[in-house]
């Protein structure tokens, strides 16, 4: 037991300073135990990450007094399917997420998350904190509020999900498989509780889709459509029309799309609602009391453009607050509010809903990926423009780094200039070194390389920036260049 205390306590913080140097040599000098090398290990790998924040989680205890130094966890996916993954007690959240992306071969881990549901909240973990300590404290709260009586052991059930969060970069199709296990499941839900605006028509083709994915090639299942509507159609057109018109309309439908397969009509499903500007929206229907033009009840939909606010009875938009008109918001346990404009002249919106910590969390994560994504850019540019700086000539004699180029070569101060927003520059068949701009090769004078040439204080604007190809003086395309 001794030894397995000592195995905990290495994987929580290191010893002070006094006590480091005593607590190596001992494991040092007990090459026998079992436990001891995995120990030391433990120790060395804590001395170089933060401590962590919260005693061991019940499956970290569970675990090693059952003698087991690897930990497994089970992650359901929103296709109800599940997978098992070691997790360690250092590995933090972000972690976990690449090997999860990793493992399901996704494209990329971007926007995807790990929540906890417990029989009370969901709640999304953040990424830079450890996961058991993330667990440790969504049970922790889950016991505090059910008042557990003092001295009884119980055990609070929970779930750990890997779900997209953010959704941003999302193309139906480009990525099949998040498509089929993230994507399709996730949309699906919301879409049939009637929180989408669309016409009879998209209607009637996305039951076609649906009823597809459900009964695949068997005919024999139309006399079941009536029974089945509440799974092919949403609960505010449920009535629009008779059991019997849907039905032959569906069949109508799905008679249009013979020959595909399940995994096709769910996909083809996301190309059509991907149109619809609520598409990827999370929505929270809540009470607003401070805005009389509003209605009582709004519904509140957060995407990767902001804050849409909705009119529940007919769907209709009301109001739009991109996050650049977004001043602050916060959120308790009954309450949600958010401030538009400026904090001096701003507009604020009051709102009652026990959902407000997730409203909360939600803007955070998108505030947050705008922000590292403007970092990464600035970032790029800043060594973009080093980089062709380093290549200017100086006295007219031609840079070191220009002139390892070679004619067949990649110009090595090219290639940091990919963008977004501009074409790319391919790195095979170069021209000789860049010794002026006039001797800039036409054919790869493009927006972000151009705007380092200025040296100014911050580059021109890249979109819409074509690549030249000659024909014109080059220095047109440069107002802001001086020398």
């Amino acid at each position: 037991n001794g030894w397995q205390l000592l195995w905990l306590c290495c994987g929580l913080f290191p010893p002070s300073g006094a006590l480091l140097r005593h607590t190596q040599r001992f494991l040092e000098s007990r090459p026998r135990e079992p436990l001891a090398a995995d120990c030391l290990q433990r120790l060395h790998g804590m001395l170089r990450m933060s401590p962590r924040k919260l005693p061991p989680h019940q499956v970290e205890i569970d675990a090693i007094q059952q003698n087991s130094t690897q930990i497994f966890h089970k992650v359901h996916f929103p296709n109800d399917t599940e997978e098992i993954f070691e997790v360690a007690t250092a590995t933090k959240i972000r972690d976990l997420c690449h090997s999860i992306a990793n493992k399901l071969m996704l494209v990329s881990p971007d926007g995807y998350s790990l929540f906890v549901k417990t029989p009370d909240k969901v709640v999304s973990l953040k990424d830079e904190d450890y996961f058991f300590d993330c667990l440790r404290q969504i049970t922790d709260w889950s016991k505090k509020a059910k008042r557990v009586k003092e001295g009884v052991q119980q055990s609070m059930p929970y779930v750990v999900f890997f779900m997209r969060k953010l959704w941003f970069n999302v193309s139906p199709g480009r990525d099949v498989l998040a498509d089929l296990t993230f994507h399709f499941p996730q949309e699906l839900p919301k879409y049939l509780r009637g929180y989408h605006r669309c016409t009879k028509e998209d209607v009637i083709n996305l039951a076609g889709l649906l009823f597809r994915v459900k009964v695949d090639t068997d005919r024999s299942q139309f006399v079941m459509i009536p029974r089945m509507l509440k799974d092919l159609l949403p609960t505010d057109q449920l009535k629009a029309a008779s059991p019997e018109d849907w039905k032959k309309n569906i069949i109508a439908s799905y008679n249009k799309q013979a020959g595909m397969t399940v995994d096709e009509a769910k996909v083809a499903f996301l190309k059509v609602i991907s149109q619809w500007p609520t598409f990827g929206c999370t929505f929270f229907e809540v009470k607003q009391t401070s805005m009389p033009k509003l209605p009582n009840i709004i519904r509140l939909a957060i995407s990767k453009q902001g804050v849409m606010v909705i009119d529940p009875r007919n769907k209709e938009e009301l109001e739009t607050h991109p996050f650049n008109r977004i001043a602050n918001w916060s959120s308790g346990s009954t309450y949600f509010h958010m401030t538009i404009g400026n904090l001096i002249k701003g507009n604020t919106l009051l709102c009652e809903t026990s959902l407000g910590y997730k409203m909360d969390d939600l803007l955070t994560s998108y505030f947050d990926m705008y922000h590292n994504e403007r970092k990464a850019t600035n970032r790029r540019r800043s060594e973009g423009r080093r980089a062709v700086e380093r290549c200017l000539p100086v006295n007219n004699v031609p840079s070191k780094d220009c002139r390892k180029a070679t004619p067949l070569a990649p110009c090595p101060f090219l290639l940091p200039l990919q963008h977004s927003t501009g074409p790319e520059i391919s790195p095979v068949h170069m021209p000789p070194p860049v010794t002026s701009l006039d001797s800039f090769p036409s054919h790869l004078l493009w927006g972000p390389a151009v705007a380092c040439l200025t040296r100014g204080p911050s580059p021109p604007p890249t979109d819409n920036i074509p690549l030249y190809t000659g024909g014109t003086d080059r220095r047109k395309l440069l107002p802001a260049l001086h020398t």
